[in-house]
């Protein structure tokens, strides 16, 4: 008797909003159903399910590999882009794929997870396969504000003019600020005039070091989402598991830095560009996480694989992605009613601007405020429990004034850009148009060495400042033929 293949599950669409849906898409969508005899379906979701992303998601683990593939291929072709967070077992060959795992599994045996020994056996393929192939790289830590390369996405969407504006002004204060530094701007191509706002905005003798990088379609802006990058001579850019997770059950359709050429390199566990820094204290490697981090990745093992991840494999997940380094664990402040809330990721609260240093936000006008409402206690209580760490842990906390409306309005200063120079470190800052405020925190910052650049800021109503903006990197091609320099003289 011949083998029955089973019928193939049809790909669900997760749309937001059904109604505004870009034609483009459907009709991309229905395509595919014919080419390819899937199954294809749109369904519309709760809109608070997840406030930061507001494009598609795609359910896609019913696909083999070889399926997966051939979607991403055809999407590709018309512009839309699945972000893989992990690999997909090749289901087309359950033989050869026993034999790939069981030579993965035999490979890690040097160093297993220390407090699941017994469980090693069932531990998740992707794991498997990560460490695997993780085992013989050695990525050298390089702490955030040692990076002078760096990436912004000018997206489509609400407000996108107004974005690459605000972008622009980042990227100039960045190539006026050092001599060494690069900018890559990848840009949907139905987004501003670009030329214009060169010709505006960037100097002439810095336009050598800005480039551009067209793409069909951008849908997200915050740039630090995509991952982090680790140094060394195989320098990578990892992405890891975004909101919620985004196992193999879910994948962001967003798109990603695909055309910028760097290494890529994906890895098992949450990771949120504005929720993880690199640094120094006493001479050694120091990774900051947030705690939320953590939690959402053990909480994604145990939904998706029924595994309970200890945190010694999560420590070696780290090591694994960003060298050898100690792990300092800041706290989130909690979310409000299931949203984000004003401090969700530590670089709305901390910024590690050099070795052994750490700027935290210090309330003025508490006065003001007798009784405070929950978010604001929340917000007062994770700044104290995060101050009290990281003295303990033995940094020197500069304190720099912000007011509960501003730390309310996830109005942050610490959401900065770290340059180190031979002559300096400069620090370029969101600004809120509060002048008052702002002489005050460059009197302070200038006082303890900091050379301080203030950037206009619009984006705080979204939710994010001049960090989320901005990405950086640890090598680049800049021979690749999607990189054009700057043509404006």
């Amino acid at each position: 008797m011949g083998l029955t293949r089973k019928p193939i599950e049809p790909i669900t669409f997760e749309a937001i909003d059904t109604s505004g849906l870009d034609t483009k898409i459907k009709d991309v969508i229905k395509a595919f159903d014919v080419n390819n005899n899937q199954k294809v379906e749109i369904k519309e979701v709760d809109s608070n399910r997840n406030s930061r992303i507001d494009n598609l998601l795609a359910t896609t683990n019913k696909l083999t590999a070889n399926q997966f593939e051939a979607m991403t291929a055809f999407f590709h072709k018309h512009g839309f882009r699945f972000r893989r967070t992990i690999p997909i077992p090749n289901t087309d060959n359950d033989e050869a794929q026993q034999k790939k795992s069981c030579s993965k599994q035999n490979a890690i045996e040097k160093n297993p997870d220390p407090t699941n020994k017994a469980k090693n056996q069932d531990m998740p393929e992707s794991l498997v396969a990560y460490l695997a192939e993780a085992q013989d790289k050695k990525p050298r830590f390089i702490p955030e504000y040692k990076y002078n390369k760096f990436f912004l996405q000018f997206s489509e969407g609400r407000d996108a003019d107004s974005i690459a504006i605000e972008q622009f002004r980042i990227s100039a204060h960045i190539l006026d600020s050092d001599p060494k530094a690069e900018v890559f701007l990848t840009r949907a191509s139905t987004v501003g005039n670009i030329d214009v706002l060169i010709e505006e905005y960037i100097e002439s003798i810095h336009r050598d070091r800005l480039h551009i990088i067209e793409e069909p379609v951008i849908t997200e802006k915050w740039a630090q989402d995509f991952g982090e990058p680790t140094g060394g001579k195989n320098s990578l850019f990892i992405s890891g598991w975004a909101y919620g997770g985004f196992a193999e059950r879910e994948r962001a359709v967003y798109l990603p830095m695909q055309d910028i050429p760097v290494n890529k390199q994906d890895v098992p566990f949450v990771l949120q560009g504005g929720n993880v820094t690199k640094t120094k204290l006493k001479g050694k490697n120091l990774l900051i996480v947030g705690k939320d981090d953590i939690d959402d990745t053990k909480k994604q093992y145990k939904e998706n694989y029924d595994y309970d991840i200890s945190d010694e494999m999560i420590q070696t997940l780290y090591e694994k992605a960003f060298g050898k380094c100690k792990l300092l664990v800041l706290e989130n402040t909690p979310a409000i009613d299931g949203a984000s809330s004003c401090a969700f990721h530590i670089d709305q609260m901390a910024l590690f601007p050099r070795p052994n240093t750490v700027i935290l936000p210090r309330i003025i006008y508490q006065n003001e405020h007798p009784s405070l409402t929950a978010e604001e206690n929340d917000y007062i209580r994770t700044l104290e429990q995060n101050k009290a760490i990281l003295e303990e842990a033995g940094f020197n906390v500069i304190e720099i004034p912000t007011s509960w409306d501003m730390a309310m309005e996830c109005q942050a200063f610490t959401n900065s850009i770290s340059l180190k120079k031979p002559s300096g470190t400069t620090l370029i800052m969101p600004s809120f148009g509060q002048e008052d405020v702002e002489k005050e925190i460059r009197h302070i910052l200038e006082a303890n060495g900091f050379e301080v650049r203030f950037s206009e800021n619009t984006t705080s109503k979204l939710m994010g400042n001049t960090h989320c903006l901005t990405g950086a990197l640890a090598m680049i091609d800049t021979k690749a033929q999607s990189i054009k320099r700057s043509e404006v003289s």
